[in-house]
């Protein structure tokens, strides 16, 4: 979830800082301060969009989102959310949710719940509690971040709601219940590869950062591998190489994946015919698009919008 600030609204137990002392190849270290009286912080963020940094922090995390859509980041997978995306993140899990500017309408906001906590009382319970030992699997999953969808989570989804309501044991034995949930869903998907591990450096996560933003403003026109290079403050030889070391992906494998994921908002959410498509989301050829889109969606755009306009 994107990092909290003072200015966030309506957080009920208190912003959260940034430590800038220690960082992983592709994140920000995030000190998320414990509560005096509580293991379990719940926290709401409103806001006019999802914008903030690339982060990781040792809390486990559940977040719900309620309004906004846009792309959601976690370890090395890259993926569209919008309302309704519920996602379990163990801790140190490398992690942001961006709105996408253009889709979102003016009227629109970023909201979300997420709530934070330590793994570790709750991998000792589930020791020694025979009840708890799917929630400890659960959380051992979770190493990768997990999508969840299906009645289930709808379920989940509502009852999270009332967790910024609740306080104390009232909130202890809520989340007990959500995690049990979850642990029970049919529908759940890993979305870090299980290679996937950041590498403890500084340096690197602020180029990571780098590079992600200024494809992320650049996609949908050419993007200059060289001007790229220089965002991280690499040549360009090194900087294909220190990606590939620290995501397990190439930058043209990125760049595809983030104007594919345009691409399939637009096939959604807009008529535009797939040439105009192609190219609003920053590829050159038809050919290309067609093909990139079909080998990471498993099926063409024309096929992509059909399925979609017959839910």
């Amino acid at each position: 979830m994107p990092r909290s600030q003072k200015t966030d609204k309506a957080t009920t137990d208190g912003p959260r800082q940034v430590c800038g002392t220690a960082c992983c190849a592709t994140a920000r270290f995030e000190e998320v301060p414990a509560a005096a009286d509580a293991s379990i912080g719940v926290f709401s963020y409103d806001r006019p969009r999802f914008e903030r940094g690339w982060h990781y922090h040792p809390e486990v995390e559940l977040t719900l989102i309620l309004e906004s859509s846009g792309r959601r980041f976690v370890g090395d997978h890259i993926g569209n959310f919008e309302p309704g995306d519920l996602v379990l993140l163990g801790g140190n899990v490398p992690h942001v949710w961006r709105s996408d500017p253009l889709a979102l309408p003016r009227r629109q906001r970023a909201r979300s719940i997420y709530v934070h906590f330590r793994s570790a009382w709750l991998e000792g319970l589930a020791g020694d509690l025979h009840e708890l030992q799917d929630i400890g699997g659960l959380l051992e999953q979770a190493a990768r971040g997990l999508c969840f969808s299906g009645p289930e989570s709808g379920q989940v989804a509502r009852e999270m709601e009332r967790l910024p309501g609740l306080s104390g044991m009232r909130r202890l034995l809520a989340l007990l219940e959500l995690l049990q949930s979850l642990a029970e869903a049919g529908g759940r998907v890993p979305l870090s590869s299980a290679g996937f591990a950041p590498v403890l450096d500084q340096r690197a996560g602020e180029r990571i950062r780098r590079i992600h933003s200024h494809v992320y403003q650049n996609f949908r026109c050419g993007i200059s591998h060289q001007d790229l290079a220089r965002s991280a403050g690499l040549t360009p030889a090194a900087l294909s190489k220190f990606f590939r070391r620290s995501t397990g992906r190439t930058i043209t494998q990125f760049i595809n994946e983030v104007r594919v994921g345009e691409a399939a908002r637009l096939l959604i959410d807009s008529d535009g015919n797939i040439s105009q498509i192609a190219y609003a989301s920053g590829f050159e050829s038809l050919a290309h698009f067609n093909a990139t889109f079909r080998h990471l969606k498993q099926v063409n755009p024309t096929r992509f919008r059909e399925l979609h306009r017959m839910e």
